[in-house]
């Protein structure tokens, strides 16, 4: 049987769903975060040995060090992140060596999209085992709502006949958050009837704040913070168009969430957000950083008849079906486990 040892750097949103998705699959898995392997290096023999595992996996590549000295003689699957192929590594010459090295010693590597796919084989080139799997929606019931002043705010918004659109990307410089926001402004002295919802923190928060105090459409915009991902849904629910400005993007979980709720999308055409939009109707692509490009799409998709939602169940259900995907990518983990034995 399967027994899984997942490294990463934290017991994060992801790394709780790769759990949860093996264990709803009946099989063993132990999370190891490169913190607790620095401090104990002879953890995963020792586990090992106790049969804990018999797979290891980990990501995302940018700790390729760690990842090269767990791997040992136990079949090992890299998991590529998307940003630590397609941003971190890519003018990079050092993070492309360790990578290479760390691929080329990966029994498999899991990609969620083909732009990482064809950025992995260009670097460790055809030999590398890769498995491509859309990181899905989970399947399951919730009862979140949210907080009564939001919902209210937005109720509001609508009945005035505002399109609320909505960006829940961290306010950090890869996630490009100021596009939004910028494009927002230019697209608001055009249309007037529109209200932006922004979720998240990070380190651009006070230059967020202040450049829209600069525009002087604090009243458009609800800055609303973190936001729990099970309130993800009913927020998109209550929104009208969804829009990232990305620098990388694989297939991001709230880009998912906000397709699944059948809201037009607005993107960066970068990685995996491009293989999205010409997959679905209701796709809208501007250049990354392209602040009128993201602005006239703006202004397409709310002008429009274009807001309301789309039935997309059928390219959800064979591409983003989380259990269905995590079975075929356990069958790749069996398929693997065959080709090593041991430790040395």
């Amino acid at each position: 049987m399967l027994k899984v040892g997942f490294i990463g750097h934290s017991l994060g949103v992801h790394e709780k769903r790769f759990l949860r998705g093996f264990d709803s699959l009946g099989i063993p898995a132990i999370f190891y975060s490169f913190s607790e392997l620095l401090e104990s290096p002879n953890l995963l023999r020792h586990h090992y040995e106790l049969g804990k595992f018999n797979i290891l996996m980990g990501g995302p590549l940018t700790h390729y060090e760690q990842l090269t000295k767990a791997l040992q003689d136990v079949p090992f699957i890299a998991i590529s992140y998307a940003y630590d192929v397609l941003y971190t590594a890519k003018d990079n010459a050092e993070v492309q060596r360790g990578i290479r090295k760390l691929l080329k010693n990966a029994d498999g590597v899991l990609v969620d999209c083909d732009a990482v796919k064809t950025a992995i084989k260009e670097m460790a080139g055809d030999q590398v085992k890769v498995h491509s799997m859309v990181w899905g929606l989970e399947k399951c019931s919730s009862n979140h709502k949210l907080r009564a002043e939001l919902k209210s705010l937005l109720l509001q918004e609508k009945e005035r006949g505002s399109k609320i659109v909505v960006c829940v990307r961290n306010f950090t410089a890869v996630h490009g958050c100021e596009v939004v926001l910028r494009a927002f402004h230019l697209a608001l002295a055009k249309n007037p009837k529109m209200h932006l919802v922004l979720t998240g923190a990070g380190e651009l928060s006070e230059q967020m704040y202040s450049l829209a105090e600069e525009f002087d459409i604090m009243h458009k915009v609800s800055f609303i913070g973190n936001i729990e991902e099970p309130l993800l849904v009913p927020l998109l629910e209550c929104c009208d168009v969804y829009m990232s400005s990305s620098l990388v993007d694989g297939t991001s979980i709230s880009l998912l969430q906000a397709l699944e709720a059948g809201l037009p999308v607005i993107l960066s055409a970068v990685g995996g957000n491009v293989e999205w939009v010409n997959r679905i109707t209701g796709g809208y692509l501007f250049d990354c950083g392209d602040v009128n490009g993201a602005a006239e799409q703006l202004l397409l998709c709310s002008e429009s008849n274009d807001c309301y939602r789309y039935d997309r169940r059928v390219v959800m259900s064979e591409y983003a079906d989380w259990s269905e995907n995590m079975r075929k990518f356990v069958q790749f983990c069996d398929d693997l486990k065959l080709s090593k034995k041991s430790f040395k």
